[in-house]
């Protein structure tokens, strides 16, 4: 299980961290990094699926020392595993180290990426009804269409 999150210049995220359970509920207003923290969880999941421009932080001046980054910290059965996943101007890598400097065997950092494909992120989002649509029919100003992801 992922037990903790750490951004560095993703997006909105600039240096923050985000405690994970077996249930996570994230709330907050328009432009807080809701949508940014699922994005990164995909991102991790499929490291070659964004490029630097597209996770970096708006503003962030892009030099070869700049980088962003996204660790999970692991529990369970991989306690004291970090998977971080780097993006620079050169390249995006990932790497899964158990203790610093030593990185997992193949087979368990294979087994890593087999659980982060398998994260399922379910969103609840409000929409402000302007119309007839069938979700905006009876007495409520808003709809909340809930709708599931598969990493």
């Amino acid at each position: 299980m992922i037990e903790l999150m750490q951004f560095r210049n993703f997006k909105v995220l600039r240096d923050t961290q985000l405690p994970l359970g077996r249930f996570t509920l994230i709330v907050g207003p328009n432009g807080s990094g809701k949508s940014t923290a699922m994005q990164a969880l995909r991102a991790v999941a499929q490291p070659g699926s964004l490029a630097l421009a597209q996770v970096a932080t708006a503003g962030l001046v892009q030099t070869n020392t700049e980088t962003v980054e996204v660790i999970f910290h692991w529990g369970g059965v991989y306690e004291g595993v970090m998977t971080t996943t780097r993006w620079s101007p050169e390249r995006t890598e990932q790497s899964h180290v158990k203790c610093p400097g030593e990185n997992l065997p193949e087979r368990d950092a294979q087994l890593l990426q087999a659980k982060l494909a398998g994260i399922r992120i379910y969103a609840l989002h409000t929409k402000k009804c302007g119309g007839s649509t069938p979700a905006c029919t009876g007495s409520g100003n808003y709809a909340f269409p809930l709708f599931s992801r598969f990493i």
